[in-house]
């Protein structure tokens, strides 16, 4: 009976089912990545067998089949992950290394202080088995870069250390991933002059190289011309929403615009690229139909969307190429070519397709937070706009003309949108940044139309004038728009209450906030509210989660205790970067950073947690051993091992990247992020 229904319940949404192959196969990818050892490839293939004979046995019931394809399409997604495993070129420095480094400039990015080099086929002197590194990203002062160019080639004496240092990352896994995918085999800073070596015009390259390097000659030439016609505080906000160069933006720019929810205007995304598509498909058919002989002669749609197309492409090269970018010129090219067929469009099928085409090349963006909150910010745009629909169809009459409707209806569908938008992707803003902007609906609403309609157009307007050397006046006028924007963005971020920091969630929990997301969006038949209740287990499942009393690195460098007032408190030396201070104070769920310079090495320690229990922690073997329920020892030889408390000996510390202890009035526990070999940059 119940397996009746549900046949019934999905042969109703069978055009949905097709989603769910799509969401399978990404959750294989992300199964991939997560997954604590790598997969053999001779294990990967033993499985296929199993899929043919189990499709085979099941073959004539239709809920049998269609979950094994849906399994069927997440070993797809572990297999597309394993190929870009195998065929990444990923040998990465794992100590600091002072050298001369020869190689090709790729790209050059402007700072607030000089530029960042990223460099190819960097020769490094003092390495010895492998001395080639496939690019390392070098900063440089203005005064140590003169006439420099892309495709040109340098050498430079420069200070190199690792992609990342993870030591003291909680959730490491993510940087970890990316970090190794990027090819980026070092960091660092230069500590002489960029000499050159050759320039691009001697170089006889591939064409493609050229290319590329023209690209980015265009870039660099715009962005001087942005700040030679702003200054750099206004030009930077101008070029991080032009070209996706975002290294020169002011600091407190950008702290202002996170903290008020707007920080997603900064980045170059589907608004941007989807308003180039339509003002030049606007604008194409309107020059067209001037022309009667033309009107009457010509498909003008047809050729207005192909230029469109065009255009589109074009301005995403320009833009960098970033995830959301593409997946909002794919999301365009497939609604237009589907519109030019005469065929209907399936919003939720266009983003798929993006989701799989960007996937299917980068499988590694699926741990990227751009990646992850781009595609849900627009799944959720569309579901709230089949609401919205529903909505204001009992609202306004179709033929209501009268202004002040329209007026009504336009800030509805932004408050609409902004809140669905914002609490969609609340869950994945906090899981990677800890933190949630409160009042970012008001902040879109306010910024997101003085973007739309007077900063972004007339920076389009400034970049068609550009050849002609008459983009000055339109640049001040959009000047004074950002100017407007930063006000607006730094007066909602210092309102009280701007932000709340909720600390970390778990992966189980987030899953299953997606997964409800997901069932909730993608059915369109009652039983869809079944997502409901599983995202409401979700948000009961994190409310419930306790934040451990102590947190310690593998290498008891850092320490941060839960203190009386329930506060963290963080020890450790004081050249622990602030950055990571910030990091594990956002990561227990506190903006307030209390730090304690300590040497915590040099003594043994006794910690009264605030339920009563007692941690030790041990660095020297004394016969001094302290009543404890809980030890933490580096020593290997512990004197006090035979103790009765539970102990994290030397063994467990080595084999951890983080610990986190909980103590509860009956006992004390831990849990411990292992390190691995896999992805490991070196």
């Amino acid at each position: 009976m119940i397996i009746s229904s549900v046949n019934k319940l999905i042969a109703e949404e069978y055009h949905n089912i097709s989603l769910w192959f799509i969401v399978s196969f990404i959750f294989g990818i992300a199964l991939y990545f997560a997954l604590p050892f790598e997969l053999q490839i001779w294990q990967i293939l033993l499985v296929l067998p199993i899929f043919i004979v189990i499709f085979i046995i099941i073959r004539n019931s239709f809920l049998s089949r269609t979950l094994l394809l849906i399994l069927f399409c997440c070993y797809l997604g572990i297999i597309v992950g394993k190929i870009r495993y195998l065929t990444a070129n990923t040998y990465h420095i794992d100590t600091i290394i002072k050298s001369k480094i020869y190689g090709t400039i790729r790209k050059i990015h402007p700072t607030s202080r000089g530029v960042i080099l990223v460099i190819d086929n960097c020769y490094v002197e003092t390495l010895d088995n492998h001395n080639t590194l496939a690019s390392i990203k070098i900063s440089a002062f203005r005064k140590q870069v003169h006439n420099i160019t892309i495709g040109d080639q340098v050498a430079l004496n420069a200070t190199l250390y690792p992609p990342t240092s993870n030591k003291l990352m909680i959730n490491e896994l993510p940087f970890n991933i990316l970090a190794y995918f990027n090819n980026i085999g070092a960091i660092g800073y230069a500590t002489s002059s960029v000499k050159l070596v050759q320039s691009n015009n001697q170089n006889n390259g591939l064409l493609s190289h050229k290319l590329i390097a023209t690209i980015e000659h265009i870039r660099i030439k715009i962005h001087d011309r942005v700040i030679d016609a702003l200054d750099s505080y206004l030009g930077g906000f101008i070029n991080a929403i032009l070209l996706g160069e975002n290294h020169a933006l002011n600091k407190d720019i950008i702290i202002s615009m996170r903290q008020a929810g707007v920080s997603h205007i900064l980045c170059i995304s589907g608004l941007h690229l989807s308003m180039v598509a339509i003002a030049l498909f606007i604008g194409c058919r309107f020059i067209l139909n001037l022309s009667t002989t033309v009107a009457f002669n010509c498909d003008v749609r047809t050729i207005a969307i192909i230029m469109s197309l065009i255009g589109s492409f074009c301005y995403l090269v320009l833009a960098g190429g970033h995830i959301a970018t593409i997946r909002a010129f794919i999301m365009t090219s497939t609604t237009m070519v589907v519109v030019l067929i005469k065929r209907g469009v399936v919003p939720l099928r266009s983003v798929g397709l993006a989701a799989i085409i960007i996937l299917l090349f980068n499988p590694e963006y699926i741990m990227h937070p751009s990646f992850q909150l781009s595609f849900i910010a627009v799944i959720s745009l569309i579901s709230c706009y089949e609401l919205q629909s529903i909505i204001q169809s009992h609202k306004f009459n179709v033929d209501q003309k009268d202004i002040l409707s329209k007026i009504q209806l336009f800030f509805e569908s932004n408050i609409y949108s902004s809140a669905f938008a914002s609490i969609a992707t609340a869950p994945i803003v906090i899981y990677h940044f800890y933190s949630f902007p409160n009042y970012s609906v008001l902040a879109n609403l306010l910024i997101v139309p003085l973007t739309a309609f007077w900063v972004m157009p007339l920076t389009l307007i400034s970049l068609l004038l550009m050849p002609f050397n008459i983009e000055n006046y339109s640049l001040l006028l959009a000047g004074q728009g950002v100017d407007v924007i930063i006000k607006i963005a730094k007066i909602i971020s210092t309102l009280p209450y701007a932000v709340t920091y909720f600390g970390h969630i778990d992966d189980v929990s987030l899953l299953i906030y997606l997964f409800g997301f997901l069932w909730l969006v993608i059915w369109h038949k009652p039983w869809r509210m079944i997502g409901v209740v599983i995202i409401i287990i979700a948000i009961i499942r994190t409310a419930l989660v306790s934040k451990p009393d102590l947190v310690f690195n593998g290498e008891l460098t850092a320490l941060g205790i839960k203190n009386s007032n329930s506060k963290f408190e963080i020890h450790a030396s004081s050249n622990m970067p602030d950055f990571f201070l910030n990091y594990w104070s956002n990561w227990y769920g506190q903006n307030e950073i209390l730090f304690r310079d300590s040497a915590i090495k040099t003594f043994n320690h006794r910690i009264i947690t605030n339920s009563g229990k007692i941690v030790a922690i041990r660095f020297k073997n004394t016969d001094e051993c302290v009543p404890a329920d809980l030890i933490i020892s580096v020593i290997p030889n512990d004197k006090c091992k035979y103790t009765t408390a539970k102990i994290i000996d030397a063994a467990i510390l080595n084999k951890s990247n983080i610990v986190e202890v909980y103590c509860y009035k009956q006992k004390c526990e831990y849990k411990t992020e292992l390190k691995s070999d896999r992805f490991k940059l070196s």
